[in-house]
């Protein structure tokens, strides 16, 4: 039986209950907010199949398959669905918080006045860490892992204490058993596990080789720096039981030992580490907010707390088994991801082991502040109490100086939570964004005529977890790649294809030479592309419909090349289809330096509403390697954004340098007009959760609400944080929802307003062209505006009918 060493409070069970409510509830909210991503795909896959089968499996990869079998287990009730696969990570990461509480208790078993403050704040850290929380809401074995190591070091702790002391033994038997399943899971869990076994090893020696005489309090209790083993009369017993223990545990993974063994050593080098003070900052920025991508992005001066609260703590543990526990939980893992170069993105989540060693040892930095009396005149000031007419003898106060700090810390972290957490929630790119990719293939493809093109093998098993029921192929299908193959492939797969959908994830890994990319660039159509996380989503239109016809007179482009053939669809255009553009250009001599092209699409304003810019054929044919006289084939795709108004609309394009931004003269002009395209009304609108907005929210206007909206640096639609400074111009682009039916007071024309510092802007909602007379009920209608700024007030307000509201603070330079 595992007994605690004191008779816990009410009042402390009951904050703890509110800490690890807390815990539960922001890990299981919104659990299945953000899509699964690649490797959460993976586990789906893996745990589905039988037992022999997933060792088998993981013996070609790089984990153990101890933690998909225990996935199997408890996900298979649910049917394998998002939610049952995240849930066992979140149950972890809610049972670590208990771990680290427990924890905190046995270290401060000698100073049972700070005892409960500092367990509190431990696991109060521990709850609200971003980095913990990420990682309980994703189904892979990193929550599991900081468990496992989390019991490891809490038995090892609790274990040696009770030997050393020859005290409560029926308590070590369960303490030895517990540190020998965490031991024995942890390794078929995760291979650097190893390392926590190593840092508990090496503090296992630290305390055989201290001194042998026994450890006393003298005088009162010092807090967290009391003795850990006090009386302790034997250091060789805790030392031989911990020896024998990792002894069974070896035996336990021997079935595997050699596997992982084999599986270490072929693990590929890495070239992660970017410098010291990156590093440094990766780190810092990692353990304090976590890698979530929406995240706030810490100053050096937070990230300097972030280091010295811990440093702060370990000084007030010096001379402790605890402390050196600590220290070398933290410091051993760390010191082996530098070492093998593993300090970057890819590989920061090995740093949630060290976690909630980092919770600890902040939680132990107050206690560096003893309390301080303070004196006051009973005549001027004293308790209620005290009667006033006292005889004037000074009254000590005290100062809790400790307790104040442990609030300050508590009260930062819950800051830090809130701020990193709440856009987290909300955010559905927060991790690879795959259902929003298939519903928007959903949405806007027909399964008999598109295909689905996935860069890497690696994506097939997330996206069959979310099949709408389109053809798919992995490409590359090799490695290395075999160009000739996968370009015969594509010819095949594409050859009777309307549309493709392409996946581009991990591309310098999986397809080095971009052949697929390439491929297409020079075959087919670009249309629009995003990114959805880390993963870049294109649309490519395969030809058809094309009418090309030879220019009357080749548009010359200064001394470089002559534009003597264009190609134009001819089917109707509907906002969401992609207009196909083929440029053919005749090089005059050989270029010498590289060039781009523009094509873009200009409403009567000269307004840009879609624009493709890039290296020819896709980047397949750079100017730099044209010939004189050699025609080259270039390919743009421009998809027209959901909610472009209906009406006629200018085609041009523009030569320009790569590096300075200049355009090249044509015909006495920096561009030239190619075609007058028309756009009509589609019969059906896109559902809402497909249109790309940057901030997705409803705005109520009375007659109309708005239902998202983009801001950002004039021709910086790419970068939307890049920042403006005075007198540059701000691109807004607002997405208009017609009531369904359209009242009967609808207006004919209504306008609305931007506010921007001293600047302002009045324009009719879909800038002029499309007034609201000619809207249909429930249409959604696109409207983009520019709007200078002056350098003021950097918040940016909408008005429409005398309601206003805020959007949004733009990315400025003070």
């Amino acid at each position: 039986m595992l007994m605690m060493t004191a008779r816990p409070s009410i009042l402390r069970c009951a904050i703890f209950l509110a800490i690890l409510t807390l815990a539960a509830f922001v890990r299981f909210y919104c659990l299945t907010c953000s899509s699964l991503w690649h490797d959460e795909g993976n586990s789906w896959a893996v745990a589905q199949r039988s037992f022999d089968q997933v060792a088998r499996d993981a013996a070609a990869d790089i984990h153990p398959p101890g933690y998909y079998w225990l996935l199997k287990l408890w996900a298979g009730p649910s049917g394998f669905s998002a939610w049952g696969l995240r849930s066992l990570s979140a149950l972890t990461g809610l049972l670590s918080v208990a771990v680290v509480y427990r924890f905190a208790l046995e270290m401060a078993s000698g100073a049972e006045r700070y005892r409960s403050e500092f367990a509190l704040l431990a696991s109060f850290l521990a709850a609200l860490s971003p980095f913990q929380v990420y990682y309980s809401q994703e189904a892979r074995m990193y929550a599991l892992l900081t468990l496992e190591g989390s019991v490891l070091m809490w038995s090892l702790l609790a274990m040696g204490k009770r030997v050393a002391v020859r005290e409560l033994r029926p308590s070590v038997a369960g303490y030895a058993a517990l540190y020998l399943i965490a031991a024995v899971a942890g390794l078929w869990t995760h291979y650097v596990f190893a390392l926590l076994l190593a840092a508990a090893g090496v503090a296992a020696v630290w305390w055989l080789l201290g001194s042998r005489e026994p450890q006393r309090a003298e005088g009162r209790e010092t807090g967290l720096q009391a003795p850990v083993f006090r009386g302790a009369t034997d250091r060789r017993k805790p030392f031989f039981l911990f020896l024998a223990l990792n002894l069974l545990a070896l035996l336990a993974y021997s079935p595997w030992l050699a596997t992982g063994i084999d599986r270490l050593l072929s693990w590929p080098s890495q070239e992660g580490f970017t410098g010291t003070t990156e590093g440094l900052r990766l780190m810092f920025q990692t353990v304090a907010a976590g890698t979530i991508r929406s995240g706030p992005e810490l100053a050096w001066g937070w990230l300097m707390v972030v280091a010295l609260l811990p440093a702060c703590g370990l000084w007030n543990l010096r001379r402790t088994f605890a402390g050196a526990l600590l220290l070398l939980w933290l410091l051993l893992p760390l010191g082996v991801m530098v070492a093998f170069d593993l300090i970057s993105p890819p590989f920061l989540k090995f740093l949630l082991i060290l976690s909630p060693a980092w919770c600890l040892a902040v939680a132990a930095c107050p206690r560096c502040l003893p309390s301080r009396k303070f004196s006051l005149n009973a005549r001027i000031w004293s308790p209620a109490s005290e009667s006033l007419e006292g005889t004037g003898c000074p009254k000590e106060y005290r100062l809790p100086l400790s307790s104040m700090a442990a609030g300050s810390i508590a009260v930062l972290a819950a800051v830090l939570a809130v701020t990193a957490l709440a856009p987290y929630y909300s955010d559905p790119s927060a991790r690879d964004n795959y259902a929003g990719i298939a519903q928007t293939v959903a949405a806007l493809g027909d399964p008999d005529e598109d295909i689905v093109i996935l860069n890497a093998p690696g994506q097939a098993d997330v996206w069959r977890f979310y099949d709408v029921g389109f053809d798919f192929i992995p490409l590359p299908a090799d490695r290395p790649p075999d160009r000739a193959g996968t370009e015969q492939t594509l010819e095949r797969e594409t050859s009777e294809r309307r549309r493709i959908f392409a996946v581009f994830w991990a591309t310098e890994q999986s397809d080095r030479e971009r052949i697929v990319e390439n491929w297409l660039g020079r075959h087919a159509f670009k249309g629009w592309e995003n990114w959805q996380g880390n993963v870049r989503f294109a649309t490519y239109s395969m030809p058809g419909g094309q009418i090309c016809n030879a220019l009357d007179e080749p548009r010359v482009f200064e001394d470089v090349a002559e534009l003597f053939e264009l190609c134009l669809s001819q089917d109707p255009l509907v906002p969401g289809d992609t207009l196909m553009v083929g440029l053919r250009w005749r090089p005059l001599r050989d270029p010498d330096r590289r060039l781009k092209v523009t094509v873009q699409l200009l409403d009567a304003r000269d307004q840009v509403i879609v624009q493709r810019d890039g290296e020819p054929s896709g980047g397949s044919m750079p100017t730099t390697i044209w010939k004189t006289g050699e025609p080259v084939s270039d390919n743009h795709g421009l998809t027209l954004p959901f909610g472009t108004p209906p009406g006629d609309y200018r085609l041009i394009a523009a030569v320009y340098d790569a590096e300075t931004g200049s355009r090249l003269t044509v015909d006495s002009s920096d561009a030239v007009e190619l075609e007058r395209p028309s756009i009509v009304r589609p019969e059906q609108g896109p559902p809402d959760s497909i249109i790309p907005l940057q901030h997705r929210t409803r705005l109520d206007f009375g007659h109309l609400e708005a239902i998202g909206y983009s801001y950002h640096r004039k021709a910086f639609a790419h970068a939307p944080s890049t920042t403006l400074s005075a007198g540059q111009m701000l691109q807004v682009t607002l997405y208009w929802r017609a009531p369904s039916p359209l009242p009967s007071d609808w207006p004919e024309d209504l306008k609305m307003r931007l506010l921007l510092g001293e600047q302002s802007l009045e324009a009719p909602l879909a800038g002029g062209s499309y007034p609201t007379d000619r809207w249909r009920a429930g249409e959604l209608v696109r409207g983009a505006f520019e709007i200078q700024f002056d350098g003021s007030n950097p918040t940016l307000w909408l008005e429409v009918e005398n309601t206003r509201k805020r959007l949004g603070r733009i990315p400025h330079t003070e």
